[in-house]
C-alpha cells in the first residue's frame, strides 16, 4: 500500500445550485503567527477518499490563539481582494504560492501602525471566498510575509487613498479551514479559560 495514495474522483462541471460567484468577502483575520496556541490538521493520505480531502483541515482540528491573544479584522476595498495559488518548483517537487493581493481603505493613523508594526513579522490570515470557503494561509512553519505594501494620501478630494497590499506565503498544498471558530479568533483567550 502506498504512503500517498492519489485519492481522485471526478471533477464534474458545478451544478446550478452550487454557489460558484467569483471574489473575495473583503474582511480577513490577521494574527501574528507566534500568538498561536494550537493549528488545524489535515486528513492523513490513509483517510483521503476525495479530492478535497488533501487541502480541507478537519472538522474537529481548530485554529487557537495562545492566552491574551486575539486575531484581528481588516476590511479591505470592495471588490479590490483576490486570492491567487502559484504552482510552482521542480518536477517531483512542487509547491504552492500563495499571494493575497487588496486595497485597504483609508490613510489612516491605525492603517500606518499596521504596516509598522507587522512589516517584518510572519503573520497567519483566514479569508473567505464568496462562496463560502474561509482559506487559511500561513501554518506554524511558514507564515505570510508582505511581498509589497504602497499607502498614499492620493491628490486630489475624490483620488483613492489607503494601501495597496500583496501579501504570500509557500505551502505544500493550499488549506481550506473547516474550524468554524471565525468569530471567537477575535476574542482575547484568557489565561486559564
Amino acid at each position: 500500500m502506498s504512503n500517498c495514495p492519489n485519492c481522485l474522483e471526478d471533477l464534474a462541471r458545478p451544478t446550478t445550485c452550487e454557489n460558484v460567484v467569483s471574489g473575495m468577502v473583503p474582511e480577513f483575520l490577521v494574527g501574528l503567527k507566534y500568538d498561536f496556541g494550537s493549528w488545524p490538521e489535515k486528513m492523513t493520505p490513509e483517510t483521503r477518499t476525495a479530492l478535497s480531502d488533501h487541502i480541507q483541515t478537519t472538522e474537529n482540528s481548530l485554529l487557537e490563539m495562545k492566552a491574551g491573544k486575539r486575531m484581528f479584522k481588516i476590511s479591505a476595498k470592495k471588490g479590490s481582494a483576490e486570492l491567487k495559488y502559484e504552482l510552482q518548483g521542480e518536477s517531483g517537487a512542487k509547491s504552492f504560492k500563495a499571494i493575497l493581493e487588496c486595497n485597504i481603505p483609508g490613510f489612516r493613523t491605525k492603517l500606518l501602525g499596521l504596516l509598522s508594526a507587522t512589516a517584518n513579522s510572519e503573520l497567519v490570515i483566514l479569508c473567505k471566498t464568496r462562496n463560502g470557503e474561509i482559506h487559511l494561509l500561513g501554518d506554524k512553519n511558514e507564515g505570510v510575509e508582505y511581498d509589497s505594501s504602497t499607502a498614499n494620501t492620493g491628490k486630489l478630494g475624490t483620488d483613492p487613498n489607503g494601501a495597496d497590499v500583496v501579501l504570500s506565503t509557500v505551502c505544500s498544498a493550499p488549506t481550506v479551514y473547516m474550524g468554524g471558530n471565525w468569530d471567537e479568533l477575535c476574542t482575547i483567550v484568557e489565561p486559564g479559560g
